[in-house]
């Protein structure tokens, strides 16, 4: 997952580093979709990206402008399981889906903790190396959780 990738070989001060990378791995001489759990905070994040790193705008608007939402599936009902509750998100519906798939084992369990831990890491600059080890781990359960969604989701679809 290329959120692993990333958090490998950043330091928590140099963005640009980071935007590098996003860029090569996803960037303008790339084509398709790129599937997202949360359509507005990919979009988000990449706006704020461009706004710290504006020499990049044109790559990440790019990026931003390929970006699908796997939650669309479920927002529009084009799938549905009566255990989703009512959830559209990640978390609450991959247990239903692919109940392999689990967050419990992991020190991070929630893209709102990640946020957290991940901004703790730059501003205070403790625990470094632990934190992102957990960021890292955080992200490889979101893509295996995507992944399996995706798969899944196929397995109902006959062409």
């Amino acid at each position: 997952h290329f959120q692993s990738q990333v958090l490998s070989g950043i330091s928590t001060n140099n963005i640009e580093i980071f935007t590098k990378k996003l860029i090569e791995h996803f960037g303008f001489n790339h084509e398709g979709r790129i599937i997202v759990s949360n359509l507005n905070k990919a979009k988000e994040c990449l706006s704020n990206l461009s706004k710290v790193s504006p020499e990049f705008k044109f790559e990440l608007s790019n990026i931003s402008s390929r970006l699908e939402d796997i939650r669309s599936i479920f927002v529009d009902q084009n799938y549905y399981d009566p255990k989703f509750k009512g959830s559209t998100y990640l978390k609450q519906i991959i247990p239903i889906m692919c109940p392999k798939i689990s967050y419990e084992q992991l020190k991070i369990k929630s893209g709102v903790q990640a946020q957290f831990e991940f901004r703790k890491m730059i501003s205070e600059k403790t625990n470094v190396n632990q934190i992102q080890s957990d960021l890292k781990a955080y992200s490889k359960m979101d893509a295996l959780a995507l992944m399996h969604t995706f798969e899944f989701l196929k397995t109902l679809v006959k062409v």
